[in-house]
């Protein structure tokens, strides 16, 4: 019989469709026909990885954005100006159940990208990403937030310390 090859995305991958005619086929033909569906199959297949790639990259700029939100005293410390407006308040029983979803939703995501068929660079920010997230889940197990408020460290000093580099800056 004679074959037709369809083309066509399908969520996001080339699907092929064969359908069977009442013509006969030739060897010139098949040979036609296998080497464009051998061709279509490893563009989609690079296709696929760079996607794969770019989705990769995409979730670490989204994980990175997220984390300046939840972290605004950070974002100002590198001149991010976006989150001035917020003020965590690490001290609330909610708080880390918060951070505890945003680290456990990112680790979670890692599930996604096969380590294997990224670049040695991107497997060298998959492990450091994903022991980051390991141990921040792991830091969370201790109830910081029940901690007494101390002379060295929390929002008293902080609010002290972001006063005085807003007046250094403006200077």
């Amino acid at each position: 019989g004679y074959c037709l090859l369809f083309y066509q995305w399908l969520g996001g991958r080339l699907a092929v469709s064969i359908f069977l005619a009442h013509k006969p086929l030739t060897m010139k033909k098949l040979s036609i026909l296998a080497l464009a569906a051998a061709l279509i199959g490893c563009a989609q297949k690079e296709a696929m990885k760079s996607n794969s790639k770019e989705a990769f990259s995409r979730m670490l700029d989204n994980h990175y954005e997220e984390y300046l939100k939840l972290n605004p005293f950070e974002a100002t410390q590198i001149n991010d100006d976006r989150y001035n407006h917020l003020l965590p308040i690490d001290i609330s029983n909610g708080y880390p159940d918060e951070i505890r979803t945003f680290y456990k939703r990112y680790l979670d995501s890692l599930q996604n990208f096969a380590r294997a068929q990224l670049t040695p660079q991107e497997q060298i920010s998959y492990d450091i990403f994903k022991y980051q997230m390991q141990v921040s889940l792991e830091g969370l197990d201790q109830p910081a937030n029940l901690l007494p408020i101390n002379q060295f460290w929390g929002l008293p000093i902080t609010m002290a310390q972001l006063v005085l580099y807003g007046l250094a800056r403006a200077a």
